[in-house]
């Protein structure tokens, strides 16, 4: 991927971003109205979220690409996991990096085995 392409790319999710944030706020004013399908507004509200914190994983995986030119990726995609709600998400965006020592002692044949 080329730089241009990553900066390109990288807008649009940050755009993506903050029209789910603002679609998510509107819904919530929405949402005190009277003849309000509440559960309706609800279940459109938690869709948003878990694509905005997706979304949030595609943006911090895009730091995770190395540029064409052979710089090293900076640190940072440790969010690119696959997410199934945003209480998962806020649970991984809380843990920090894995470490060195951490790979060292991974058993990479039970991983491998695990994931099958």
């Amino acid at each position: 991927m080329t730089d241009l392409n990553k900066r390109k790319l990288t807008i649009k999710l940050r755009a993506l971003i903050a029209v789910t944030q603002l679609t998510i706020e509107k819904l919530k004013v929405m949402r005190t109205e009277p003849d309000i399908n509440v559960a309706g507004i609800d279940r459109t509200i938690a869709d948003l979220e878990r694509t905005m914190a997706l979304t949030h994983v595609a943006l911090n995986a895009m730091s995770n690409i190395p540029s064409l030119t052979g710089d090293p990726a900076p640190s940072g995609a440790r969010e690119y996991v696959e997410m199934t709600n945003v209480e998962e998400y806020r649970k991984f965006q809380g843990l920090p990096p894995i470490s060195d020592t951490d790979l060292a002692n991974v058993d990479l044949d039970e991983l491998i085995s695990k994931l099958r």
